[in-house]
């Protein structure tokens, strides 16, 4: 755990901002898809092929959440009280909504329900938190690595990660290494080991933002083009999913172009003040009630709408929408924070930190004195076996 890498520098704003568009790009994904937009019969043709667009273009927001994972988790110091807080984010989120639920729809939730939302890490109830707790225990040993690579060897970690997990499965329409396409620990620990190389080498330094950008736009074109080119190929039949390549190249180009931006002083407020209560807004709105009930087929009457208004209206519902389940997480957040949750867990790992020092170090010790006991039985075996040795040659001169 020493050899995590911990660099105390100023907090990167970019980063923190586009924690929060990624989530309100999450929401654009779910309120087309849950939503009821995409391919819905009642659409204006040019508004399904916009919904297409903007579902490409925002594609990438699960891959930006675990490369901003490795971009500023591998700088950082690896608590695990932050697994225990967000563990316990999660399930009263869950348990609240799920409460409610029953409340109104006491037919629709079970017991087992209530089971699953306390133990969230061990269900299929959130993938991407069971595929984050499983990868956070992994963390340290993924920046210890990171931190020994040189420069041609993340390149090549890189590559590897774009030939094997990308290439390989888009290529021949399979889930060649059982990524679930995205929907998994190991593709998220892809990103994270992706996020990590990127903040180690400093990458961003390197391109200017009007060629990450460049990237972007032509990523999302080709996606958006190969799923109306006319021609069947056996190959290449899709590239709208997580672990597609060009999804993740413009995964990473956002990264990088959002790591150059600067703000002022309000905006970092503003920043400041969301950036904590992103992933509340992803527990929120996909948890069972809110998901069953407020975002399932709610939509579906924006495919008719006027098509210049189409774009803005999405993307204003989904800002909306993030503001409205941000404010609810914030009454968690002032809870937590009242209890003092984050300092207790921090006081807990401290605590248990100190025990298992001590545990190990006296097995140490007892493996250390077992160690003397033997060198010291070995020599004095050789001792013995020396003296009888020299007698035994006296004795026969003697004869």
């Amino acid at each position: 755990m020493d050899n995590v890498i911990s660099i105390k520098q100023e907090r990167n704003y970019g980063i923190d901002f586009l924690r929060i568009v990624s989530m309100i790009m999450v929401l654009v994904l779910h309120i087309l898809g849950h939503g009821w937009v995409l391919d819905n019969g009642n659409n204006i043709k040019f508004n399904n092929y916009m919904a297409w667009f903007l579902e490409i273009a925002c594609y990438g927001a699960t891959n930006i959440f675990g490369i901003i994972s490795g971009y500023v988790g591998y700088k950082s110091k690896h608590k695990y009280a932050n697994i225990l807080y967000l563990n316990l984010q999660v399930t009263l989120i869950l348990l609240v909504t799920i409460t409610v639920y029953k409340l109104r729809y006491p037919e629709f939730v079970k017991l087992d329900d209530f089971k699953k939302a306390s133990m969230p890490f061990a269900y299929y109830v959130l993938w991407y938190y069971r595929a984050y707790f499983c990868m956070f225990f992994f963390i340290p040993f993924m920046n210890m690595a990171v931190s020994k690579m040189s420069r041609n060897e993340g390149r090549l970690m890189i590559f590897s990660i774009f030939f094997i997990f990308t290439m390989i499965p888009t290529f021949f329409n399979n889930d060649a290494y059982d990524t679930n396409y995205g929907y998994s620990a190991l593709w998220l620990s892809m990103m994270y080991l992706t996020g990590a190389y990127l903040a180690k080498f400093k990458v961003s330094d390197k391109y200017k933002w009007w060629k990450l950008l460049l990237i972007y736009f032509i990523c999302v074109l080709v996606t958006f083009g190969w799923k109306y080119q006319p021609l069947e190929f056996y190959f290449f039949k899709d590239l709208i999913n997580y672990s597609s390549p060009t999804v993740y190249i413009y995964s990473i180009a956002l990264v990088l172009l959002f790591a150059k931006f600067k703000f002022h002083k309000v905006p970092k407020h503003v920043i400041k003040f969301f950036t904590p209560l992103a992933f509340g807004v992803y527990v929120i709105h996909v948890s069972p009630y809110f998901w069953d009930k407020f975002m399932d087929n709610r939509f579906k009457t924006l495919g008719g709408i006027n098509p210049f208004v189409f774009p803005f209206a999405v993307i204003g519902i989904a800002i909306l929408l993030f503001i409205c389940f941000a404010l609810m997480d914030y009454v968690r957040y002032l809870l937590f924070k009242l209890c003092r949750v984050k300092k207790f867990f921090t006081f807990l790992e401290n605590k248990i930190r100190k025990l298992c020092s001590k545990i190990f170090k006296e097995d140490s010790n007892e493996l250390a004195t077992d160690s003397t006991l033997v060198v010291e039985n070995n020599n004095i075996n050789e001792e013995l076996g020396s003296q009888v040795e020299s007698e035994n040659i006296e004795n026969s001169l003697r004869e």
